[in-house]
């Protein structure tokens, strides 16, 4: 049947029914990269580029999985780059300080970014302490590190400014500000900040260089690896490139020999930092594929050392020539000579213009239906083909099945590797069947024809499952001019009521495609992401085939979201000027999220197992190590089916054994039960064995009691074994044998710093100071409970930390646990923030889970004696370390109208034993008549009694601007336990201001009406309440102050 030419109404109903998976461009189609720009590849310095240099361009995913690239931003004014990792003790002063600076400039003025190059971090934890520190910075993932070396940074908070435009040009670096590394002080110039200041208002920065303290943290940094060309290089380029760089393939220029890498080291360097080479766009962190073409982040790493090092041939042979004759002239059919070939009519292009779509139906000569292993469609004119899909049946049978937009029968698209469809799976050619070609042709300049056609693989018998092909789509699309940022999302049910088994995933864009995204919502409400791709690129997509397939239970909801970038950022946009709609041309746009599936024909008993997620960890030669894997479902086991040379094994769920040999190695493990399998990477970086100490755990700060004992316990990777030194108030205290030193028969003299030295024949390292304190009498553990309004009607408690040290808190915001204590109306989701003496929000957490370490918040509440939250509730909590200075704790309830309101309990501990104190409470919320009142809980430490304020505040609060005010607040004071009054006020005694102004709490109105008392309080847990006289309600607030 010849090439069919519609009408115009024809080919609108087309464009409703057909989609098609486009192919890549064509290397004479007129669409580029972000330029490379040669100057940010000239000789610098050994370590790094020096003020004034251009940077080059680079490109990471952050820790939410979106991509950055670094040309992209050039509508800032300024860049500023960060480095540091998960962790770092000033990580809560950095958050402050970026947000800071961020609120200096207008919004787009500056663009402000970390970079963690730890291989082993943890998106879910950065995540997680980004979030804690209420901050909206991107952190980087740098996993290679091939931009930490590019940039030859080495220590934490190193940090780069540029200016963006018109090139990334490096013109502030050093330290982001002067405050000590060790320390939580606040800094008294802010080099970065500065800088960025000067670039906004278009001035050379007056301070273009500040070197790092010497005592700047390090970088969690591998040793550059080995790049000997024949060794290491041609290896991973036969292994990777080769295929298509060589006679005869896709890629424009071979890979042959030595010389014709070398030549280009500076093009691969580029395409390293780009990630523009391997063409694979999968994040790392989600999927495991059975065609993932990625660089490994070692391999990565050794191409760009090499690279970086001026390519150097080194010696051996090289084995290119034998790998590049391997793979050139491929043969006409991948999969070998087809059993049936069926070919479209000769079709006669023009020279030039655009061709409209063909769409050719043929019959297929099979005599009875037939089952096929595969089906491949082969081009005959790679100039003129951009892609071909095939549709089972006439026109009419596929625009009745929604065309394109619902899946299709086979397709080519240069570049994909063809290959048979899944094992156990098929797809049936129907006897004497119509297929529909649809033909998407380019004109190359001069008259062509061509005669594409499609080989059929038949199969011995027919397989186990029908192999079938959906989508994710909609048409609804209307991009408007400029717009960066157009987001879609749509959502497919393969099957309501039969299980299927999840092969294939190929999402489909056009030019102004920007990222792609499938997740699984599964029955039961948890959610997977199935396939992420962060920057989605028209010239080389992708089928993404699961390495295992994916057992999905029937009703589960395939979503598939993304966006697309219709700015002139967007260096293939045919026209930012433009609105974009629905269309076959690529200057039109699509969003569909081809699947390939199977159903089967029963349920599954239980769920299959699930691994969210890729791991990453870290180990050390010699050293033990253990790495948690994921719970699974019950009957349920791992295997590891790759351990990649690491010597590691499979004991009760955990990846153990202790590494013999130092690198980067790649694992894989799987899990299974009757229901199905999944799997996971594990990327897993072992560092060399210690030579020079290096303390692994920090001696930590202790309380003791006069007279009684204390231990000081550190832990120290070296060899050969170190000696160690104690040190006490920077004099030599003693020698131990172990980093462990344990003080008898205390007293006042052994208070203060103690510091150890541990040293061999490699070096020393001294650890970080503990602070030896006697206990004492005075506030330590505080909590507040009330009734959580909406609007201004929250609970706010106040604390402020005394001294020169920092102090170490666990602070919990419960609602839904108190229902276990018998508590009715509690706060179904309290939310918790600290806010500083500005009133700057500098923490938050919402779920306690979620914060970036629970195994210490655990730890912490069970040594405070707190009780414990139920798995999974909706408490909040921290363990957070704050320098001095005033607080303010406020609880909010997630969510709108009573969903927002309940009671919820605020409870502050002190978490270490640093000379820092507690010495206030205050907590301002709405008292209500009956049981609910306002109730502040304190205790008091030490061995002896201890004096103490207690103030309820309501009238005086009006003059302050607080509405709904308690008219007459009443007082009363208990002991934990007991139902007797200790003490009680209703009106305060003048007689106290001295007092008050003593503690620097604020004066109370003469003759008001509010109430206040001071007791000396024995050591033990009290409890101050406070309601209105004459059963009246209003807005009250309640402070506890500590008394010299």
């Amino acid at each position: 049947m010849g090439a069919a030419v519609f009408p115009r109404p024809l080919r609108a109903l087309l464009l409703l029914g057909l989609a098609l998976a486009f192919c890549p461009r064509s290397p004479a189609m007129p669409h580029a990269a972000l330029p490379l720009d040669l100057r940010a590849f000239a000789a610098t310095e050994a370590s790094g580029p020096l003020p004034g240099a251009t940077l080059p361009n680079f490109r990471l995913n952050d820790h939410l999985g979106t991509a950055r690239e670094l040309y992209y931003e050039s509508s800032a004014k300024a860049v500023v780059l960060v480095f540091s990792s998960a962790g770092h003790p000033r990580a809560l002063q950095t958050a402050a300080a970026l947000r800071a600076l961020k609120a200096r400039f207008a919004p787009g003025e500056v663009v402000v970014w970390q970079i963690d190059p730890d291989p082993a971090a943890s998106r879910a934890r950065l995540a997680a302490e980004q979030t804690l520190h209420n901050s909206d910075v991107p952190v980087l993932l740098d996993e290679a590190q091939l931009v930490a070396a590019e940039l030859g940074a080495t220590r934490q908070l190193e940090t780069y400014v540029l200016a963006a435009a018109p090139a990334a040009r490096l013109l502030y670096r050093g330290p982001l500000d002067n405050a000590a590394p060790g320390g939580l002080a606040a800094p008294t110039v802010n080099f970065a900040a500065d800088a960025v200041a000067d670039v906004v208002a278009g001035r050379v920065p007056l301070r273009d260089r500040a070197d790092l303290p010497a005592a700047a943290l390090p970088l969690p940094l591998q040793p550059a690896p080995r790049a000997d060309f024949a060794a290491d290089v041609a290896p991973i380029v036969a292994r990777r490139c080769v295929a298509c760089h060589s006679a005869g393939n896709i890629a424009p220029h071979v890979y042959s020999r030595f010389e014709d890498v070398s030549s280009r080291a500076t093009a691969i360097r580029a395409s390293l930092l780009t990630r523009r080479m391997a063409p694979w766009h999968a994040d790392s962190q989600y999927g495991v594929f059975a065609n993932d073409a990625a660089l490994t982040p070692l391999e990565a790493a050794v191409l760009h050392t090499w690279a970086k090092a001026g390519a150097p041939r080194g010696s051996g042979p090289d084995p290119l020539p034998a790998a590049a004759a391997a793979a050139a002239t491929p043969t006409a059919w991948s999969l070998g000579q087809p059993d049936l070939i069926v070919p479209i009519p000769e079709q006669s292009l023009p020279a030039t213009g655009t061709i409209e779509y063909k769409y050719i139906t043929v019959t297929v000569p099979v005599t009875s239906d037939r089952w096929l292993r595969a089906a491949v469609v082969r081009p005959g004119n790679l100039r003129a083909v951009h892609h071909a899909l095939v549709f089972e049946g006439t026109l009419l049978d596929v625009l009745l099945n929604g065309g394109g937009l619902g899946g299709f029968f086979a397709g080519y698209v240069p570049g994909i590797t063809q290959t048979p469809f899944p094992a156990g799976t098929g797809k049936l050619i129907r006897q004497n069947g119509s297929i529909t070609f649809q033909m998407h042709y380019t004109a190359t300049g001069r008259p062509e024809t061509d005669r594409t056609e499609i080989g059929f693989y038949f199969s011995a018998t027919p397989p186990e499952n029908e192999l079938q092909t959906r989508a994710a789509s909609t048409i609804s699309i209307a991009i408007p001019p400029g717009n960066a940022n157009y987001e879609r999302d749509v959502s497919v049910t393969p099957s309501a009521t039969r299980d299927v088994l999840l092969y294939e995933l190929n999402p489909h864009m056009h030019y102004r495609g920007k990222r792609f995204r499938y997740e699984a919502r599964y029955p039961d409400g948890s959610v997977e992401v199935l396939l992420n791709v962060p920057q989605y690129n028209f010239d080389w997509q992708s089928q993404y085939r699961f390495a295992v397939p994916k057992r999905l239970p029937a009703g589960t909801v395939i979503r598939a979201s993304g966006a697309f970038d219709n700015s002139a950022r967007n260096p293939y946009n045919p026209d930012p000027r433009a609105t974009v709609r629905f269309g076959e041309q690529t200057g039109d746009e699509m969003f569909i999220g081809y699947l390939n599936y199977a159903e089967l024909p029963a349920r599954a008993p239980a769920a299959a197992p699930v691994l969210a997620a890729n791991l990453s960890a870290r180990a050390q030669v010699g050293q033990p190590f253990r790495l948690a894997l994921p719970a699974l479902p019950a009957n349920s086991a791992y295997a590891l089916p790759i351990a990649g040379g690491s010597g590691l094994r499979l004991e009760a769920g955990a990846l153990v054994g202790t590494p013999a040999a130092a690198g980067r190695f790649q694992l894989l493990v799987s899990a299974a039960n009757a229901a199905g399998s999944a799997a996971a990477n594990v990327d897993l970086t072992v560092v060399p064995a210690a030579t020079a100490p290096v303390f692994t755990q920090q001696p930590q700060s202790v309380r003791g009691r006069l007279g009684g004992k204390a231990v000081l316990t550190a832990a120290v990777a070296a060899s050969p074994a170190p000696t160690y030194t104690w040190f006490f108030k920077g004099g030599e205290f003693c020698n131990t044998d172990t980093p462990v030193l344990e003080l008898n028969e205390l007293t006042s003299a052994h208070v203060g710093d103690f510091v150890c030295v541990a040293t061999n024949a490699a070096g020393s390292a001294a650890s970080a100071p503990a602070f030896l304190s006697l206990e004492f009498s005075g506030l330590t553990n505080l909590s507040a409970r009330a009734n959580v309004g909406t609007g201004a009607n929250v609970v706010i408690p106040g604390i402020t930390v005394r001294g020169t040290q920092p102090k170490t808190l666990l602070i919990r915001g419960a609602g839904p646990a108190l229902a276990g204590f018998g508590v009715s109306g509690t706060l179904a989701n309290p939310t918790l923030g600290v806010f500083n003496a500005a009133g700057e929000r500098v923490l938050q957490n919402d779920n306690w889970p979620e914060v970036p370490d629970v195994a210490a918040l655990r730890a912490a509440a069970a040594a405070q004696g707190a009780f414990a939250f139920p798995e999974g509730s909706r408490d909040s909590a921290m363990l957070v370390t704050l320098p001095p200075g005033g607080y303010t704790v406020q609880v909010v309830g997630a969510g709108t109208g009573t969903a927002a309101q309940g009671v919820a309990i605020v409870e502050v501990y002190e978490a270490d034993a640093s000379p820092g104190t507690l010495v206030n409470l205050s907590c301002r919320a709405r008292v209500g008549t009956g049981a609910d009142v306002l109730i502040a809980g304190f205790a008091v430490g030490g061995t002896t009694p201890k004096r103490v304020l207690i103030r309820a505040v309501g009238p005086t609060l009006a003059a302050l601007g607080v509405t709904g005010t308690l008219a007459d607040p009443k007082l009363d004071l208990f002991r934990q336990g007991e139902t007797a009054v200790l003490a009680a006020s209703d009106n305060w005694d003048a007689a106290l201001a001295p007092t008050f102004a003593n503690v620097g709490a604020f004066a109370l109105a003469p003759g008001s009406r509010d109430a206040a008392l001071v007791v000396v309080l024995p050591p033990g847990s009290y409890t101050a309440q406070v309601s209105g006289v004459g059963n009246t309600a209003g807005v009250a607030l309640v402070e506890v102050y500590e008394l010299p």
